[in-house]
């Protein structure tokens, strides 16, 4: 009963220490055997992707947080054009789009946080299927969560950005963190038409 109470608090914690941003959509949310699998089904883009973990539920009344397990993991997309509204029609590369996505996300922790970010390092990943994902995290030291540090992963899904961020929490270690959120991203399917949620459902769970 200790260890529950004790979770319940820090994830209250948690989620208040966490920028209130809201996401693009809610996205849909299927167990499966293996944790859950999150559906965006956008205006222009449609996309699936797996999060791990024994126990896998919405925070409530928030949109794009989910507790899983002990962890507070925050999911959200963001339309490629809200990141660059000035461009006009010029191509972004790749890259390029990803470090908007960084600096707004930057932007809306140091507001959240009531100060700059001065430590924050970063670095592109390529998968072995070809996808580029961009990693970057700060330390957070003397944060009343526990949290040592907070760790971002994004990458392109057609016309979106899709975001997971989690924190470093006591006991834990960096590099399996990392490796959480890659494989996270690394399980990315896109479709060319939207997810029919519940037949997607019946598929997956089919599997279990």
């Amino acid at each position: 009963m200790a260890t529950r109470i004790f979770s319940s608090l820090l994830f209250g914690i948690l989620l208040s220490s966490f920028v209130g941003a809201a996401q693009s959509i809610k996205p849909e949310l299927i167990r499966t055997e293996a944790g859950a699998t999150l559906i965006f089904n956008t205006v222009d883009s449609f996309f699936a992707v797996d999060i791990a973990g024994d126990n896998i539920k919405p925070a409530p009344n928030t949109d794009g947080f989910f507790q899983v397990d002990a962890r507070l993991v925050r999911v959200t997309n963001t339309p490629q054009r809200e990141l660059a509204p000035a461009v006009g029609q010029r191509v972004l590369m790749p890259k390029e789009l990803l470090q908007m996505q960084y600096r707004r996300d930057l932007d809306e922790e140091q507001f959240s946080l009531q100060r700059p970010i001065q430590n924050s390092k970063q670095e592109f990943i390529t998968t072995a299927k070809g996808r580029l994902l961009m990693h970057w995290w700060f330390d957070m030291p003397g944060s009343g969560s526990g949290e040592s540090q907070r760790h971002y992963i994004s990458t392109i899904c057609e016309r979106q950005v899709l975001t997971i961020c989690t924190p470093l929490l006591p006991g834990d270690a960096q590099e399996p963190l990392r490796q959480y959120l890659i494989e996270s991203m690394q399980s990315v399917r896109e479709s060319d038409d939207p997810i029919n949620v519940r037949e997607y459902a019946k598929e997956l769970q089919g599997d279990q």
